[in-house]
This record gives C-alpha cells, sequence and structure tokens, in this order.
C-alpha cells in the first residue's frame, strides 16, 4: 500500500471494504505488508487492519522500518471445498431445514445423508467448509433429462441447451 486517504467518519469502513475489495479481486493474495518508517505512526484506521509483525533495519539510512501485515482471513476468506462426507449430514441439515422441509418429508430424515452416500461415477456432492465445519453444499450429476428441462423452462435465451 503505497497510500490511503479517506474522511475521518468513513475511514475504518473505507478501508475495511478496499481490502476486501482487493483480496476479492486477487485470489492469489494472502497477505499486504506496509512498511512504515519506525517513528511513524499508522494512526488510528490503519492501525485495526495491520498488525506490526517486527522491524527491519535500512541498509542505506540509520532508521529502521516497522513492518505491518493485513491477513486476508480477516477480510475475505477463502472457503474450502472437497468432497462431501456422510459425516457432513449434521452441519448441512439446519441449512437445508431452514428454508423448507418438503425434501424431509418427501425422502426422509436422512435423504442428505443418501444422497452423500451415492455418489458414483455420473453423482457427485461436495461441500464448501470453514473451520472444518460445512457451510454450503452441491450436488450434480452428469446425466441430465433435457426434454424435461425444456417442458419445465424457457430455455430459449440459452438457445436451448
Amino acid at each position: 500500500m503505497h497510500l490511503f486517504v479517506a474522511v475521518d467518519e468513513y475511514s475504518v469502513g473505507c478501508c475495511k471494504e478496499i481490502l476486501r475489495t482487493v483480496y476479492k479481486a486477487v485470489p492469489e493474495l494472502h497477505f499486504i505488508f506496509l512498511i512504515v518508517p519506525s517513528y511513524m505512526s499508522l494512526g488510528s484506521t490503519l492501525i485495526t487492519v495491520f498488525d506490526q509483525v517486527g522491524n527491519m533495519p535500512c541498509l542505506t539510512y540509520e532508521e529502521d522500518f516497522a513492518v505491518h501485515v493485513c491477513h486476508r482471513h480477516s477480510h475475505y476468506p477463502q472457503l474450502h471445498v472437497r468432497k462431501a462426507r456422510v459425516e457432513d449430514h449434521d452441519d448441512l441439515m439446519p441449512i437445508f431445514m431452514r428454508y423448507d422441509t418438503i425434501l424431509k418429508e418427501t425422502y426422509g430424515e436422512y435423504f442428505l445423508a443418501e444422497l452423500i452416500e451415492a455418489q458414483d461415477e455420473e453423482n457427485h456432492a461436495v461441500v464448501c467448509e470453514v473451520e472444518g465445519t460445512a457451510v454450503g453444499f452441491m450436488s450434480v450429476c452428469s446425466r441430465v433429462n433435457m426434454q424435461l428441462l425444456h417442458e419445465c423452462f424457457d430455455l430459449g435465451p440459452f438457445h436451448g441447451l
């Protein structure tokens, strides 16, 4: 970071939103470093998002520099996607039940565990997890009933698929 300025009353929110946007735009970026002369203060805004991790000497001048870091996980964490496991059932069911109970009423209490267990070459299930807890789910199948899709949906905007 070379320069940051903002209206005082919006500075913290502005700074956090800029950092979130940077991390969102550059998925490979995990840290932003800020290196300033040790005698300089970061100010009340930047100190809320940067942590000092050390000092380093300057080879050409007699002053030291403070090294500050801002971590991605504090502003826009990357989610981990992996193959679903039957053990994910307990984490995922509250998500399903929050919106509707029809699936449970139609297919039984363990429909999700059965769906996950039924994975094969044509049926796959993945979860998105944060800190070891499944927070999202997707099930995909390679067999697509095109006739049913055409009967139920207007696929014209998609060139009929």
